[in-house]
């Protein structure tokens, strides 16, 4: 629940700053204090499905409009996460591949050496 309120938030905060409006414009428009928006915005605050179809109505959407908005930014956020760990998990594999190889070469080195 916790992502998808940030979700919400980013998403609130995105369209907000699209239509040119400050923290303040919404919140008086929707009958919240400036700093209650600003936690909704920060996905910090619980927020009713009323208050969802209020600020929806501020970005002429429906309600399940910025839902889908939000859940869009979350699969988004999924699919790069998981982009990324596979990527990490490429490079860690060959941060091994090229640790064994040098292991190897400072072996051979020693018996050069010997």
């Amino acid at each position: 629940m916790k992502t998808f309120l940030k979700n919400l938030g980013t998403q609130i905060r995105i369209l907000r700053a699209a239509k040119g409006l400050t923290q303040s414009n919404v919140a008086s428009e929707i009958k919240i204090t400036a700093s209650a928006f600003a936690k909704i915005e920060r996905g910090e605050s619980d927020i009713s499905i009323s208050r969802i179809e209020a600020i929806a109505n501020v970005f002429d959407l429906s309600a399940s409009e910025l839902i889908n908005q939000a859940d869009l930014i979350y699969k988004t956020n999924a699919n790069s996460l998981a982009k990324n760990y596979s990527e990490l998990e490429h490079i860690k594999n060959e941060i091994n591949r090229l640790n064994k190889m040098v292991e190897s070469l400072t072996e051979r080195v020693r018996k050069i050496e010997r």
